[in-house]
């Protein structure tokens, strides 16, 4: 008869959740992997398609003002641009609707590269003003 509770963990999986760049072990503000703020780099295959490849700059440009660290994901941006394009070019300027798959595919793409206006919004923990006296309203001293 089986044990009842959580199987124990693989010796690999175990060795994996104890290292120190997990979240529970983590410091609070240090970062397992360190932000590249270089430019992404263009894909080859990419430069086939000239509007792709123009979004793409345009893309890279506003991530830079933005100084949203995106070096290391050329191709995620890429395949990003492309659904732009293919559903604006291929889909709207045409009058056909396109498929809800491809809608929602790139609707999450723009949730992780923070270009919804949802995910601009800064967190309210970090917009709070310290000196508001109603701050703490209802919170014990």
């Amino acid at each position: 008869m089986a044990r009842s509770g959580t199987k124990p963990l693989p010796p690999s999986l175990a060795l994996i959740q104890n290292s120190k760049l997990t979240e529970g072990n983590k410091k609070l503000g240090e970062e397992a992997v360190p932000p590249d703020h270089s430019a992404p780099l263009k894909p080859v295959w990419l430069k086939r398609n000239r509007k792709a490849s123009a979004a793409f700059d345009k893309k890279s440009d506003t991530y830079h003002r933005r100084n949203q660290p995106v070096g290391g994901l050329g191709e995620q941006l890429a395949v990003y641009c492309l659904y732009e394009v293919a559903i604006i070019h291929d889909y709207f300027l045409k009058g056909i609707i396109p498929p809800a798959n491809m809608i929602n595919t790139y609707r999450h793409m723009c949730a992780e590269f923070f270009d919804t206006p949802a995910s601009q919004v800064i967190p309210p923990s970090a917009r709070t003003n310290k000196g508001n006296p109603f701050n703490r309203n209802g919170q014990k001293k």
